[in-house]
């Protein structure tokens, strides 16, 4: 990632999680069993194992409950990764994004297989315009402190995500998102694989710093919520 302060780190991950939740909601509403890898994880200090969700029945019901390993749900149940993004700001709307973007799979290693650690990929979209951070929007490190020790009082956590919220005037700026769809691990394999070689990734650039992404078009791979 590009260098980011304490405020862009904390309004970045904010963007993600409700990401996340839009999701959850939309599953939840048709019947299906959803849970959170950050409702069931014990270790904050290591990188997530790059599922968001699972979903599935009562196997996964069973297992949330006292998980023998919190980043390894049942192999029978479905694991998600939700990539939260702004419209980028050369598209018109979340139409043209479909149609002109990929889902955002950061390219880490040499293998597609490996860099795609949930059974499904899933894009969500904000619009740019409200959904924009400057530096006028911050929050205060001591709140972000309290916020992830274990120790302190919940009414004094509560009052300090109640600071970071109001910081990052969260409410205003990410009240909506579009989802913009979703697509199966295997599919995006099988495309990038009949791809020539060369034409596999593609460069992101963000504040002059690059990533390298897996090429995986929207309008192609992707499926739709409705």
């Amino acid at each position: 990632m590009n260098p980011r302060d304490i405020s862009e780190k904390v309004d970045d991950g904010i963007m993600g999680e409700i990401g996340s939740i839009a999701v959850m909601q939309v599953l939840e509403d048709v019947g299906r069993t959803v849970v959170a890898y950050d409702d069931v994880r014990t270790d904050y200090e290591t990188e997530d194992p790059g599922w968001d969700l699972a979903t599935g029945g009562e196997d996964l019901s069973r297992w949330s409950d006292a998980p023998d390993d919190p980043r390894t749900p049942p192999a029978s149940e479905n694991t998600l990764s939700v990539k939260s993004s702004r419209i980028p700001e050369n598209d018109a709307g979340i139409h043209e994004a479909i149609e002109r973007r990929d889902f955002k799979i950061l390219k880490r290693s040499d293998s597609l297989e490996s860099d795609l650690e949930a059974d499904f990929t899933i894009q969500v979209y904000y619009p740019r315009e409200r959904s924009a951070y400057d530096p006028s929007l911050s929050v205060n490190s001591d709140d972000v402190k309290v916020v992830g020790d274990p120790s302190i009082n919940p009414g004094d956590v509560r009052d300090r995500i109640d600071a970071i919220l109001d910081g990052l005037e969260v409410m205003r700026r990410y009240g909506s998102c579009h989802l913009a769809g979703y697509a199966r691990r295997e599919d995006i394999v099988e495309y990038s694989r009949n791809l020539p070689l060369g034409e596999r990734t593609w460069p992101s650039w963000h504040q002059g710093y690059r990533k390298d992404m897996w090429v995986a078009p929207l309008d192609e791979l992707g499926k739709s919520f409705a």
